[in-house]
Formats: C-alpha cells, sequence, structure tokens
C-alpha cells in the first residue's frame, strides 16, 4: 500500500514539473507571462489622446523579439521591432478635424507569434474657422468673386441681400464659396455682411460692398420767363438718374410729373397772375441719392392793365363819328369799347356815351391771343357813333379790360360840326 502511494506521488510530481517547464519555456506559448504589454501602456490605452497631441509613449515588457505593425499614415512609430523591454515613441500630427475623433490599433507579435492589438484614440481637435479675406468690393456693374473657407468644422453662411447670391451656403473643412453681384441701378452704394459660424460658435465676416451707380442728371432750360396769362412751359431732364421734383411754391404752378428716371420732358403749367407783382418759383430736380440738384427757375410777370392806343377818327361828321384804336394785353380781355364825353379823361363810371363788346355797333379784329386756352390778348377797335350833337367839343378814349383792372388809351379830342345847339335842339333832325 505504501508502495503504490509513493508511485502515485511520484507520478503527479513528474507531471507537476513537466507543466511548468512547458509553460515557462518560450515566448511562443500565447499564455507566456513574459510578453505582455506593460499595466502602464495598457492604462495609457485607454486614456484618449488630445488632437493637439504630437508624441506619446507605449512601454513593452518582454524577453522575447518583437515587431510593431501600423496601419495607418498618419502615426510614426520608433522603433518598429525591439528584444524586451523598451518605450516605443508614438507621433502623430493634430487630428485635422474638429467635428470626429480618429483611432488606429497596432499590432504587437514576437517572434513565436503571440500577439498584443494595443487601440490609440486621438480626440477631435480644437475647432479651427479662417475666411481668406474681410471684404470683397464690386463696381456698379456686379459680377462674381470668390473666398476660401479654412476649417476643420462643419459651417454654415447667414446673410441675406436681394441683390446678392453665394454657394455654398453650408458645409465642412476647406471649401470655396463663389459670389455673385448683380448690376447696381440706384444711386447708393450697398452693402452685405456674410456671417460664417463653426459648430462651437466660432464666426469670420466678409462684407460685400458695391460701388453706387454713375448717374448724371442735367436740365434745360434753367431759366423759364412765363408771362402773367395761365400757360404752358416745358423743360427737358437728361441723364440716367432717377429724380424727384419739388417747387419752392406750388401755390400757382402744376408740374406734368414730379418722378422719373431718365430722360423726361416737363411740363410748368402756372395760372394767371392776377398780382400787380411778379412772382417766382425754383423747381428743384433732385437724383434719388439727393447727390445731384439741379434748378429751373420759373419767373411769372407781374399783371398789368391793358395797353390801349390813342383813338383816330377816320370819319367825323356833324352828329356821328368812327372811331379806331387797338390794344394788347398780359391777360385775357373780358371787355373792350369806347367812352366819350364834354369833359376831359371820360371813364366808365363817368361818361356822356359808350359802346362795349356787348354793343353790335363794335366791330373787333382779333390780333393775338395768348395762354394755354388761347385768350384773347390783342386786337383792333372799330365803332360808328351816333346821337352826337353837332358843334360840340369832346373827349374819347378806348379801353380795355382783364383781371388786373380797366386800361385806357390817352384823350383825344374832336368837335362835331355846325353851330352849337341850344338846350332844347334835337340833336339829330331829320334834316
Amino acid at each position: 500500500m505504501k508502495n503504490a502511494n509513493n508511485r502515485r506521488f511520484y507520478s503527479s510530481f513528474f507531471i507537476f514539473h513537466f507543466s511548468l517547464i512547458i509553460l515557462l519555456s518560450s515566448c511562443s506559448d500565447v499564455m507566456d507571462p513574459n510578453f505582455t504589454v506593460s499595466s502602464d501602456f495598457l492604462r495609457a490605452n485607454n486614456v484618449t489622446l488630445g488632437g493637439n497631441q504630437e508624441k506619446t509613449t507605449l512601454h513593452i515588457d518582454a524577453d522575447c523579439n518583437w515587431t510593431i505593425a501600423e496601419e495607418v499614415d498618419w502615426l510614426a512609430v520608433s522603433p518598429v521591432q525591439g528584444t524586451g523591454s523598451q518605450d516605443v515613441t508614438l507621433t502623430t500630427g493634430v487630428n485635422p478635424s474638429a467635428i470626429d475623433e480618429r483611432s488606429c490599433q497596432l499590432t504587437v507579435t514576437s517572434d513565436d507569434g503571440v500577439r498584443r492589438v494595443v487601440t490609440l484614440r486621438q480626440s477631435k481637435a480644437d475647432e479651427t474657422l479662417t475666411a481668406s479675406t474681410t471684404a470683397i468690393n464690386f463696381g456698379e456693374e456686379g459680377g462674381t468673386n470668390s473666398f476660401t473657407i479654412t476649417s476643420n468644422t462643419t459651417w454654415t453662411i447667414s446673410g441675406v441681400a436681394e441683390w446678392l447670391s453665394y454657394s455654398p451656403s453650408e458645409g465642412s473643412d476647406n471649401a470655396t464659396i463663389q459670389i455673385a453681384v448683380q448690376t447696381n441701378n440706384t444711386e447708393y452704394s450697398r452693402e452685405a455682411v456674410l456671417t460664417v459660424t463653426g459648430a462651437s460658435g466660432q464666426k469670420q465676416t466678409v462684407t460685400i460692398s458695391q460701388a453706387e451707380k454713375a448717374v448724371t442728371l442735367t436740365i434745360e432750360p434753367e431759366i423759364i420767363n412765363a408771362t402773367a396769362i395761365a400757360d404752358d412751359y416745358t423743360f427737358q431732364i437728361h441723364g440716367n438718374a432717377s429724380w424727384t421734383i419739388t417747387v419752392d411754391d406750388n401755390t400757382w404752378l402744376t408740374l406734368s410729373s414730379t418722378s422719373g428716371t431718365g430722360e423726361s420732358t416737363i411740363t410748368v403749367s402756372p395760372v394767371d397772375n392776377t398780382s400787380t407783382a411778379p412772382r417766382t418759383a425754383n423747381i428743384r430736380v433732385t437724383s434719388a441719392s439727393g447727390k445731384i440738384e439741379r434748378i429751373c427757375t420759373v419767373t411769372q410777370a407781374a399783371a398789368t392793365v391793358p395797353a390801349v392806343m390813342p383813338v383816330t377818327i377816320p370819319n367825323l361828321g356833324r352828329y356821328i363819328a368812327t372811331f379806331a384804336s387797338a390794344f394788347t394785353s398780359p391777360l385775357k380781355v373780358t371787355d373792350y369799347g369806347f367812352v366819350w364825353g364834354t369833359s376831359p379823361e371820360p371813364t366808365l363810371e363817368n361818361c356822356t356815351g359808350r359802346v362795349s363788346s356787348a354793343d353790335a355797333a363794335l366791330l373787333l379784329t382779333e390780333t393775338s391771343s395768348s395762354g394755354k386756352a388761347q385768350e384773347l390778348s390783342a386786337g383792333t377797335l372799330t365803332a360808328d357813333v351816333e346821337n352826337l350833337r353837332s358843334g360840340v367839343k369832346y373827349y374819347v378814349r378806348a379801353y380795355a379790360v382783364n383781371a388786373a383792372g380797366t386800361g385806357y388809351s390817352t384823350n383825344v379830342t374832336f368837335e362835331t360840326s355846325g353851330n352849337i345847339p341850344g338846350d332844347d335842339d334835337n340833336p339829330t333832325p331829320n334834316i
């Protein structure tokens, strides 16, 4: 019994020692404790490297030869092979992305095929966002241009103006932004600000500016001399400007238009000036921007009574006479004729006899009309007058009436033939 137990003991002891020898014999055993990644390295593997980190150390503990295989071109490993325990330097650049982290695996392999896989992670980099310019200028004709965005993140562009467009309006990393600007047909320079905003809120601005349209604006004539009677006058606007018209005093004149663009003819229509003083108004033509102003000055003549020529008497008898005269007026003539009497300077209110435009005995020959309504402004008068007394000295004047008053000719005297009759004489006897 004792011998049997001894045999079992020696048999077990032999098996234990044989197994231990196999376990420790070489690096080729997968479970070989002499080829391991150090606990320091393992702890490093569990730490994500910063996005801007460039170097770290991987410590290898081993008692055999080993090699390291790398999988990416952004990581440099030195050395890539060695013997026993050694520090390996891992060099990486800045993560080009501020959006995503990146990772890779390193495979450490012994000569006998024992493998350890190490995962290296690098966090995303700090966000960078720049624009190639802060300002782009366009002439009035507009056109296209561009600027570039250099970035490692996503971004969007904001900024709105109806006269410009840009593309793309959002993206990531680097990009070229195309700008298109329409022709500026206004007299104002204009500006829009494009704001490029990164994922973390970083901003860059690009100011788009465009020059105003080069405008011209002239008027012709710059002076209008108007008569007192209502009439139409014109002046021309030349150039390519958009314009508005104002009048210093528009109580007595009207305009055919007060706004427009480019070439135009403006009709100016003053009403009758019934005042005895002339009046003036400045018509101001101003470009839309206010940078150009042209002035047309309208001066309207004062109102005056008609000018009446002295009376001529081509035919004179004992009881009859023929009167002739002429008048001109700056305003419409509403009445005309002859007045006479035995006292000097007879008037409509103080006369012995009168013949007016309402009488058939008075003949008018119109020699001129004026104003937009073509009103009577000049004429000649002829009247055959009866019922005069014989042998009497008379005074006669022609007259004409307009809105300003009554104009008279100078006194003309004449004397009928025959003896002076008594008070009871018939001035028109049938003889």
